[in-house]
């Protein structure tokens, strides 16, 4: 983007992001205005609807080490997050030690956003379901 203003105005658009639709419009309005987008781009669009996600399951915060991706829930809710790991087996465990958090695995050359928002619209399901 060639004019900080224009810049600031996406970075503003972008940080507005609340769900998948917000994503995609402005993703529609990136490709129309400016054509084929950089992969981080996306990411950050991505990221962005992730935070989103996350802040509505209740997780202050989400960080990388290494193959691994650490959630951080303001509380945990056993029966959703032992759902969530009963549907992905072996690729999410919950660390009790230190401050409790879920560590997901993250499998070799795999674009882990995409799967981070599914999982974190299955939370929302389960918590749902859970709580009717």
């Amino acid at each position: 983007v060639p004019y900080a203003a224009q810049r600031m105005g996406l970075y503003k658009k972008i940080a507005m992001i609340d769900n998948e639709q917000d994503r995609d419009d402005i993703l529609d309005e990136m490709l129309d205005r400016f054509g084929d987008l950089p992969r981080a781009t996306e990411n950050l669009l991505n990221i962005a609807l992730i935070r989103a996600d996350g802040k509505r399951c209740g997780i202050k915060q989400i960080r990388q080490d290494n193959e691994f991706i650490q959630i951080y829930p303001e509380k945990i809710d056993f029966d959703v997050w032992t759902d969530l790991s009963d549907l992905w087996p072996g690729r999410l465990r919950m660390a009790m030690s230190g401050e409790p958090h879920l560590n997901l695995k993250i499998k070799s050359g795999e674009d882990i956003l995409p799967f981070i928002h599914k999982m974190f619209e299955k939370y929302t399901e389960f918590a749902q379901k859970n709580n009717a």
